[in-house]
């Protein structure tokens, strides 16, 4: 459990300059690990015997996206009138190409807001957001990541997720993941993401991407904290562990030869000079508060004329953050303010 400083902690803060003094995040909450994985985690034990297959196998978990994710049923975005279409993705594993499952939602000349949802999500999760965003004339842009929901696949990557919002973007038919530099010719108002969405989001933003705000919700701090996470959620042992990273290097090789520094989220978010918002809860089991106010540290240090905030909340945990109606409204207010404050500063 969090210690005792979160029991006089308000559901839902106001937006802050600087990280609450009176947490003490000395503590953090214990991983739960879900049942189906424990009975995972007594097969791999037994597999481990035999090291060259564990670890083939793992690499194939790693990417994997549940099939309780991968739900092919209606969206639950229809309320606010979306207009759906489909990107073709063009995979770069040698996979078959997917359909990408694709939201527009507003005004077409309003300013540009993406959702990126979590891994083992949907695009429904962030409706709230959606919603409050459209409140304030802003036109979203949203997807179900390949593999998830409505979209074809049953793995995916950052690569093939970020192809994606370049596209969507651009207005294109078509997402091709080999495509490491298009990002430098997209733009929008502002990314807001969530989970693993928001690994995705600082690189992609550090690829070249432009936008005014980011939004980061849940979001872990590292790529090697997410393998850290996937191996202690499995059980795996050191031998297990390095010749899985080896092979997951090894996938990413023909854009990096240091995957770990290269998809690191406070890395790449020391690099931007964009408004931030981190948004994180003090009983998250998932993904703990301590990477969120790590990155909000990170922020404060920028060389840059930015805007940093943080939003805590407490008692919603990884997930149910989304669907708080406060935090919607505070996210899409925080967006909407960058927004006008630079449309101020041109008029005069």
């Amino acid at each position: 459990m969090t210690n005792s400083s979160s029991t006089n902690f308000p559901p839902v803060s106001k937006r802050l300059e600087s990280f609450p003094s009176e947490l003490d995040l000395a503590l953090e909450p214990k991983m739960r690990i879900p049942t189906t994985l424990k009975y995972v985690r007594l097969l791999l034990k037994v597999s481990q015997l035999l090291p060259g297959l564990t670890h083939r196998l793992c690499y194939k978990l790693f990417f994997r996206i549940n099939s309780k994710a991968r739900a092919d049923k209606p969206s639950g975005l229809a309320s606010l009138f979306p207009d759906e279409y489909w990107i073709t993705l063009i995979t770069h594993d040698g996979s078959a190409n997917k359909q990408i499952c694709c939201y527009e939602i507003g005004d077409p000349s309003a300013p540009t807001v993406v959702l990126i949802h979590g891994w083992e999500s949907r695009v429904d999760q962030m409706f709230s957001i959606a919603e409050a965003l459209l409140e304030k004339g802003f036109r979203v842009l949203c997807f179900d990541l390949p593999a998830h929901g409505r979209s074809q696949g049953k793995h995916t990557d950052l690569l093939e997720i970020n192809a994606i919002v370049c596209a969507m973007l651009q207005g294109a038919s078509s997402a091709n993941a080999n495509n490491n530099v298009q990002a430098k010719t997209v733009k929008c108002e502002a990314v807001v993401a969530h989970s693993f969405g928001g690994v995705c989001a600082a690189k992609l933003l550090s690829s070249g991407l432009s936008c005014r705000s980011l939004v980061l919700i849940s979001t872990p701090s590292s790529f090697v904290g997410v393998f850290n996470k996937f191996s202690y959620l499995l059980g795996l042992n050191s031998n297990t562990q390095s010749k899985l990273k080896k092979r997951i290097s090894d996938r990413f090789k023909m854009i990096t030869s240091n995957v770990w520094d290269n998809f690191s989220t406070n890395d790449n978010l020391a690099s931007l000079n964009q408004n931030v918002l981190i948004t994180h809860d003090i009983k998250d089991k998932v993904v703990p508060i301590q990477e969120g106010k790590l990155l909000f540290d990170t922020s404060q240090r920028r060389e840059s004329h930015s805007k940093q905030q943080v939003l805590v909340t407490n008692g919603l945990g990884h997930n149910r953050i989304l669907a708080d109606e406060t935090v919607a409204a505070e996210v899409a207010s925080f967006i909407n303010e960058q927004f006008s404050s630079a449309q101020s500063v041109w008029e005069s």
